[in-house]
């Protein structure tokens, strides 16, 4: 079993405090993202399970580079919706995977690396920018912008796309953006 993070404070101290326990895992600090050099090739395939303990927007591909087929792949997918869920993945022979979101709640801290976009800037942008751009109605109420589902929905359908909520003073009610990075 192997045990990474990118930080090597973090690692010397699971480290000790597995061995003090009386386990002693092949603990290193590398970045996750690339799957464990200490695995490469990739060709190897030498995990059954990998646990991703942070968030990622996707699976790498390193991780099912180095999956027995028939592994089970667990992440916590994160957005700029700050939506996603846990998804468990089983690999193929071939190297593709696939695999239910699990209907249980379960988030972890995005990666580092990863910057979550300002959403406030881009309303500013918004208003400050109006580009008089093509509008297309909905009939999507708020609610259904703010239900349990539509998040998760719309991270993987809009891409590089955040939400953003706030009340303008005096209005009776809050505001629901969507709102891209690329200021549309």
């Amino acid at each position: 079993m192997n045990s990474i993070d990118v930080d090597d404070t973090v690692v010397r101290r699971a480290r000790s405090a597995l061995n003090a326990a009386g386990y002693h895992p092949s603990v290193h600090a590398c970045d996750g993202t690339c799957g464990f050099p200490g695995s490469a090739p990739y060709n190897r395939r030498p995990y059954d399970r990998i646990i991703a303990t942070c968030s990622f927007p996707r699976i790498p591909l390193a991780w099912l580079a180095q999956t027995k087929p028939g592994g089970l792949i667990l992440s916590h997918l994160y957005t700029d919706f700050d939506a996603g869920g846990l998804v468990l993945l089983t690999v193929a022979d071939d190297g593709s995977a696939h695999g239910p979101f699990l209907p249980e709640y379960g988030a972890f801290m995005p990666r580092r690396g990863f910057l979550a976009p300002d959403t406030l800037a881009l309303l500013q942008r918004a208003f400050r920018d109006p580009d008089d751009g093509d509008t297309t109605p909905t009939r999507l109420t708020a609610g259904d912008l703010t239900g349990e589902h539509f998040s998760l929905f719309a991270a993987l359908r809009l891409t590089d796309t955040a939400m953003h909520w706030f009340q303008p003073e005096g209005a009776p009610g809050m505001q629901t953006w969507l709102l891209g990075r690329d200021g549309s």
